[in-house]
């Protein structure tokens, strides 16, 4: 019987455990907003769009990710709830720096997630 790796086909009885409490499983794969939302993000940290700055159109930016507008939608929403834009209806999204309880909020997410697991 040849070997088996993480990716084959196994019952979750026959899995191997991974470390203490990890089993194999299929990795989950990422939204399409999700990677337009990262690659925004870091164009944004990089300062490839300033402060105050507006961003591309959403057409341009869905001719520049090759993607829908759904997607586009959903990474600018994601951006706003992170504080590093403004959207306004009938405008593009424009560059904003985070406000210290955005930043705030962000961290105690963070902080609750590895505090309620010691």
């Amino acid at each position: 019987m040849g070997l088996m790796n993480a990716f084959d086909s196994q019952t979750e009885d026959s899995s191997p455990a991974i470390g203490r409490n990890l089993r194999s499983r299929p990795l989950a794969r990422k939204k399409l907003s999700e990677m337009v939302e990262e690659e925004l993000e870091q164009m944004i940290r990089r300062r490839e769009f300033g402060e105050g700055e507006q961003l591309p159109s959403e057409r341009e930016l869905m001719a520049f990710f090759n993607v829908g507008r759904p997607s586009v939608r959903e990474a600018l929403a994601a951006l706003k709830r992170k504080g590093l834009v403004q959207i306004n209806n009938g405008e593009r999204a424009r560059v904003s720096r985070p406000s210290a309880d955005t930043i705030i909020g962000e961290l105690s997410g963070m902080a609750k997630d590895f505090l309620s697991h010691p």
